[in-house]
């Protein structure tokens, strides 16, 4: 775990000699995170952070980013080069790489493949909740405290997940019997049906909302805001979020309920020969009376006047902002126009009033007002299912896909083609900016090296480092991967998230498995291999970020499992730094806020333009 003097003396990097009016060249190494990213993106989106909040070299007016291709071996890169200005005034060129594997992944994993991968890692997450949870790290077994919040948070995941499960069964049910599409005889008729409908769509309303006030939050978000603007985008944001997740899981239980008609009828009028519990007759009779009130035409009308009305707030929004971006307006001018709070606060209220429909008098037989037929229809419940599906399959399948196959699970996959792909893109890449030389062949182009990942990007990244440390250290430090690397940065990283959920807490498995697994990261082997910072920037508005203390030794997370005590961090090490980024204030969005925000790219100028 300690550093030795030979291991430090061994990772020290020489001062490099410049020639005079000559500038000191440092590389930038990223990789992007889950998606849908396209060529190149990924280093666009890192100049332009960088010029966000770098300075300018002296004697220019203005940013000169270059594009070019270089020959590294038999590998080809493409770069940006971008010159810059460090604190002390000192001019720095900047060449920038990305690693791009979004292609490898895409249409290799289904909906199938992200469900269990999502129900293995709660299920592993829950049981390694109720216990000491042990990670072998530097050459001992430490245990980690789990706070009581975790078991509770993937409890929700679960309940959201199985809400979704049920409501899917019900409805294909109910449509398969409205259509007759089998021959068996389905217990769900047309009054059923009109109910299960109605619901159907005054949760799609709620949906539909969360996704205008997600977007809207995002259209008002400017680089840096003030204090009230990111508590008002937090709290709509947030709110959206728990008022859908209340919605699905109510709505799961209201379609049980409709789908079990002839059961309950029986207990809200049961035969002589039959006693319920009087609490249970009371509840029947109490669910059903509403539900025969309110889930019908009235309810439909209602939902579907909410969705179309969501609707016009997003063209609304789509049009001003096409408006100012003809009118050549800033970023931020747009951001902080008063029109787009305006609209926010309309979809946020929108979302409430579909979230209190199915609750409140109905249109037709309490207000008098009679709807039109068509806009009533049941039918209406498809192209809204549709919306909000379309949605979530994207999520899963274009994002937490992407992490469903490159996690190494604790069983064996049919996604190991894949992931080795993933891993010999970025080992290739990152290879090739160590392996680079100078002009004249006799020394390596870069002595600084700062290696960046975004979300999944940056599990990637700690992958690579670690293969190309370890290699280099089998073979006597001879490239000084470790010594040469500048900076380790990870941001929206669920690094902790994946050594909590896919680690194997047992008896027999947990000695040997997991001090193998560590053999192969020496960044958590010996801090000696780890002689550079690691800063780790995340959100509390981002589900998916979060610190990133399981790898490592703090004296104050971690406990020896064997002395029962805390040990305090060694001297000198670089433990990971967590960069709390205020500007990701809306909540989910806030997982690709970072790259529009100064924090990511102030804390990489600090070590790649000191």
């Amino acid at each position: 775990m300690y550093p030795s003097a030979e291991q430090a003396k061994m990772f020290a990097v020489a001062p490099r000699a410049v020639k005079p009016g000559g500038i000191e060249k440092r590389a930038v190494w990223i990789v992007h995170g889950m998606g849908q990213q396209i060529p190149f993106e990924t280093v666009d989106s890192l100049t332009e952070g960088l010029m966000s909040a770098a300075k300018l070299p002296t004697g220019q007016t203005a940013f000169a980013p270059k594009a070019r291709s270089i020959r590294v071996g038999d590998q080809v890169l493409q770069r940006v080069e971008l010159q810059v200005a460090g604190e002390s005034g000192k001019t720095y060129e900047l060449h920038l790489y990305e690693a791009y594997w979004a292609p490898l992944t895409e249409g290799v994993a289904n909906l199938r493949d992200v469900t269990s991968f999502l129900l293995n890692g709660a299920l592993r997450g829950i049981l390694n909740s109720f216990k000491r949870f042990q990670r072998a790290i530097f050459g001992e077994v430490w245990c980690y405290e789990v706070t009581w919040h975790t078991p509770v948070y993937i409890s929700a995941i679960l309940l959201i997940l199985a809400a979704l499960a049920v409501m899917n069964v019900v409805i294909v049910a109910a449509t398969a019997a409205q259509l007759e599409l089998f021959s068996i005889q389905l217990p769900i008729g047309v009054e059923q049906w009109n109910m299960l409908a109605a619901l159907g769509s005054a949760i799609s309303a709620v949906a539909i909302a969360l996704g205008a006030v997600l977007f809207l939050a995002e259209m008002c978000k400017s680089p840096q805001l003030s204090s009230a603007r990111r508590l008002w985008l937090g709290f709509v944001s947030w709110t959206g979020i728990i008022l859908t997740a209340c919605a699905i899981m109510a709505g799961a239980a209201l379609f049980a309920l409709i789908a079990a008609e002839d059961r309950i009828r029986g207990w809200v009028s049961p035969p002589p020969s039959v006693d319920p519990p009087a609490i249970v007759v009371a509840s029947a009779k109490s669910i059903w009376h509403w539900l025969l009130r309110d889930c019908g035409a009235s309810l439909q009308g209602a939902s579907t006047l909410l969705i179309f009305a969501v609707l016009a707030v997003i063209a609304v929004a789509l049009f001003v902002r096409g408006w100012k971006r003809s009118n050549r307006a800033k970023r931020t001018d747009f951001a902080n126009s008063g029109i787009l709070v305006v609209l926010l606060g309309v979809a946020f209220l929108i979302q409430i009033a579909a979230m209190v429909s199915p609750f409140a008098p109905g249109l037709r037989d309490r207000w008098g007002i009679d709807l039109n037929p068509w806009v009533s229809s049941s039918w209406w419940v498809w192209p809204f299912l549709a919306i909000v599906g379309a949605q979530v399959r994207l999520v899963l399948i274009e994002y937490v896909g992407d992490v469903a196959i490159y996690i190494t699970p604790n069983k064996v996959d049919r996604f190991s083609e894949t992931r080795d792909k993933i891993k010999n893109t970025a080992r290739q890449s990152a290879s090739a900016v160590y392996l680079a030389m100078n002009h004249d062949g006799s020394d390596f182009e870069y002595e600084h090296v700062a290696v960046i990942g975004h979300s999944l990007g940056s599990v990637i990244a700690y992958d690579t480092l670690n293969r190309l440390i370890n290699d280099d250290r089998l073979s006597q430090n001879k490239l000084r991967i470790a010594g040469r690397t500048c900076l380790f940065e990870t941001f929206g990283s669920p690094l902790n998230k994946i050594a909590f959920l896919f680690t194997i807490q047992g008896k027999d498995s947990f000695q040997i498995r997991e001090q193998l697994a560590e053999v192969v990261q020496p960044m958590i082997m010996n801090y000696g291999y780890r002689p550079f910072p690691w800063i780790n920037v995340r959100s509390g508005n981002d589900i998916i970020s979060g610190e990133v203390y399981l790898y490592d030794v703090d004296g104050k997370n971690s406990t020896d499992c064997a002395a029962g005590k805390q040990v305090p961090s060694p001297a000198g090490a670089h433990l990971a730094v967590d960069v709390i980024d205020k500007d990701a204030a809306v909540a989910l969005a806030a997982h690709v806020d970072y790259w529009k925000n100064k924090t990511v790219w102030e804390q990489l100028c600090k070590y790649v333009a000191p």
